[in-house]
């Protein structure tokens, strides 16, 4: 099963300053990255992103589970302060990558 063609992908009008560091890709037929303005990426995480309840059609539960890779491999320049669900982020050693943040309640 592949859900995408590329993971990240500019087009059209882009920035020369665009920074991209810490994302997670997984499932692309294509390739992962492809940057305008001899832009890079850093701190990649190319694995399962190990969801919950991981859906193609976009109805599951996206949450971390136990173990997932994004799991305290995110950087807090860019993060907001709480996940989407409004929880403070960093839960553990770092932020995860991710909407949500990884809650170590049954550990």
């Amino acid at each position: 099963m592949v859900d995408n063609i590329f993971g990240i992908k500019e087009t059209g009008a882009t920035g020369t300053r665009n920074t991209y560091t810490n994302n997670l890709l997984y499932m692309n037929s294509g390739v992962d990255w492809q940057l305008q303005n001899d832009l890079s990426h850093s701190g990649d995480v190319t694995a399962d992103p190990q969801f919950v309840n991981y859906s193609q059609d976009g109805g599951g539960d996206y949450h971390l589970a136990p173990g997932s890779p994004a799991i305290d491999k995110g950087t807090p320049k860019f993060s907001p302060s709480t996940d989407l669900g409004g929880t403070p982020r960093p839960q553990g050693a770092a932020v995860d990558i991710g909407a949500y943040e990884y809650k170590y309640l049954h550990e």
